[in-house]
Parts: structure tokens; sequence; C-alpha cells
């Protein structure tokens, strides 16, 4: 089963960034539900996939699972969004090469222009200028600074 959510939430076109919000389909005892989440990215997805499985095995109702996951709130500076006349996609507290690379993706799912402002991953020591090397991970962007 797991392998099956993982081979699922790696397909880029079942998961879909709509009014700022991220949808996506979940079965459940055969039957699938379209959702949606204020949490960004696959990772996210993967974990509510997760977590919806095991509260089903344990026989929590459907329509108390789809309300959490509806319900669920943003944390703040973990690929957060704030809204004013352009989207902020606040990703601060981001600590690895591979969820700034989710990050990207994540913002490459936004229409329109794009910038990144990012001081880079500063605290890896002599690997810094390896994992900092954005050149391949920057396809969905505009502006890099």
């Amino acid at each position: 089963m797991v392998r099956t959510l993982i081979k699922f939430i790696s397909e880029e076109s079942l998961l879909e960034i709509k009014n700022n919000k991220t949808q996506f389909d979940l079965v459940l005892s055969n039957q699938t539900y379209s959702l949606q989440t204020s949490l960004l990215g696959r990772h996210n997805v993967l974990n509510i996939c997760l977590a919806s499985a095991l509260a089903n095995h344990l026989e929590i109702k459907t329509k108390n699972i789809i309300s959490a996951i509806e319900n669920i709130e943003q944390v703040p500076h973990r690929l957060s969004l704030t809204q004013t006349h352009i989207n902020i996609l606040d990703d601060s507290y981001n600590c690895s090469p591979l969820s700034a690379k989710e990050s990207i993706w994540v913002l490459s799912l936004f229409p329109n222009k794009k910038m990144v402002v990012t001081p880079g991953i500063i605290e890896c020591g002599k690997e810094k200028f390896n994992i900092n090397n954005w050149s391949n991970t920057m396809y969905a962007c505009n502006k890099t600074f």
C-alpha cells in the first residue's frame, strides 16, 4: 500500500494548486474523494494519505477524516502561503536540499512570474558549495536572488 501511495504522489499530474490549495484524490475503502488542503507539497499530501489510511484502518469515520484534512492549518514558514497583491511562498524554515527542491517544485505549480530569494542552505559546513548549486533546481523561476 505504501508503494502505491508513493507512486501516486510522485506523479506530478495528480496534484494541482487551485485557489491556493493543493487538490488531490484520496482513496479510502475503494471510494475516491476529491479533496483540498491548505498544505502545499507532495510530502504533505503523502503524509495526509498515510495518516488517512491509518485512520480508516482504525475505523474512524470517513467524514471525520475528510473534515480533518480540509481544516489542517498551515505551519508558519514551512511552505506557507501569504497572499497580498502577490503570492509569497514562505519556506524560510527549510533545512535540507530535498525540501528546497520540493519548494521550487511547488512554486512551479503557480502561474505567472516566480522569484526566489534565498541565502541558500547555510548550515552545512564544507558541503555548502555542492548543496547550494541551485542551477538544476531553479528551472521554475524567472529570477533567483
